[in-house]
């Protein structure tokens, strides 16, 4: 049994989804693949990225427009920022090392050669 988040639209909505697939150069296999792994949402989004950048003329043509569409789908391109997954803050992220004395250790004190 299939969520309702997680199937694409029920009907036309979704024949339609598979039809701008398919025209995109995916097989109808993998449009169904698609179509069932992902939510209506994201594949609405994935469309929006993959079309805008096929009319971009700014940019060379794209040769594969269905490689371009699975891969923006697969990672998420095109996603509204509402929907974006939150990326850790640098505040959160902390890189500093302790400092030897802060850890106890005492410098090695050099020794002169006599």
């Amino acid at each position: 049994m299939r969520s309702k988040g997680r199937a694409a639209a029920v009907g036309g909505d979704a024949q339609r989804m598979l039809e701008r697939m398919k025209a995109l150069g995916l097989p109808g296999t993998e449009a169904k693949r698609l179509a069932a792994r992902y939510p209506a949402q994201s594949i609405l989004d994935a469309f929006r990225y993959t079309e805008t950048r096929q009319a971009d003329a700014k940019q060379a043509l794209l040769e594969q427009p269905a490689a371009y569409f699975r891969k923006a789908l697969e990672q998420g391109y095109g996603r509204r920022e509402d929907q974006a997954p939150q990326a850790p803050s640098r505040k959160s992220i902390s890189t500093s090392r302790p400092s030897l004395s802060s850890i106890g250790a005492r410098r090695p004190v050099p020794t002169s050669a006599s």
